[in-house]
């Protein structure tokens, strides 16, 4: 697939592009659907760390991994088996970038492991010694940590490690203005516009009835339906249809 980074306002890209540089822990959030993640590979694709890998695991797979590592030598010393590698993400991600989803999780266990392991990114190998891991960090929420400290579901002092470089992205239905851009960014992303060109030419009262619905699963709901519409015939009238059923 091409590279659709054109989906984002300018003011984003200009901010990701220069985060990319950095190789400080980043936090993004918006929505789900945004783009959260496509803007984490995009982030990772520019740094110094872009020929290494990205490797993605939810915020309620950390503690299992942490503690897999950690356990090794607890187990190896009592004379059990050399343990078997289950989960090596973390040390897939050596040298790369770690990103972590749904850091809005509500589950205070996993809270407490990603702070621990924020601020000491270390596992300890069968000698027993501690070994650093070596990548950047990016966290993902779909929900304002700041409302989770203010309503008691999100530690505060975890919060205070996570938000020094942030990314804010709006859902769709506030991006109106762009909908044109992000209807072609799409189509030209992905190749679709090759099966149904017409749908690069809609007309003020289409992209006002695209604007007049409310998208709740935002641009990953947009992009769902232009492939509908392009790759299993219908164009823009079946695209025309789909959204009429929804302003009744």
């Amino acid at each position: 697939m091409r590279d659709h980074f054109a989906i984002f306002p300018r003011e984003t890209k200009e901010m990701a592009l220069t985060l990319a540089l950095t190789d400080q822990t980043l936090l993004i959030w918006g929505e789900p659907g945004t783009g959260k993640e496509f803007l984490a590979r995009f982030i990772h694709r520019r740094s110094f760390r872009a020929e290494k890998p990205l490797v993605i695991m939810e915020l309620d797979e950390l503690p299992r991994c942490v503690a897999m590592v950690h356990e090794w030598p607890k187990r190896w010393k009592s004379g059990s088996a050399l343990p078997t590698v289950t989960d090596g993400r973390l040390l897939d991600a050596s040298g790369g970038t770690l990103c972590i989803s749904h850091v809005d999780d509500e589950d205070a266990w996993s809270q407490g492991v990603l702070l621990s392991f924020l601020e000491n990114p270390v596992f300890r190998d069968l000698t027993g010694e501690d070994i650093p891991l070596d990548f950047r960090v990016i966290l993902l929420s779909d929900r304002n940590l700041q409302d989770g400290v203010r309503e008691k579901w999100f530690r505060e002092d975890l919060y205070y490690r996570l938000s020094g470089f942030t990314l804010y992205l709006r859902p769709l239905r506030e991006r109106r203005g762009e909908m044109r851009q992000i209807v072609t960014a799409l189509l030209q992303a992905s190749g679709k516009s090759e099966f149904d060109p017409d749908l690069d030419e809609l007309d003020n009262q289409e992209l006002e009835n695209l604007c007049r619905y409310h998208w709740p699963g935002n641009i990953r709901e947009l992009q769902s339906v232009l492939t509908d519409a392009t790759m299993f015939a219908g164009g823009r009238r079946k695209l025309e249809r789909w959204i009429s059923t929804r302003l009744v």
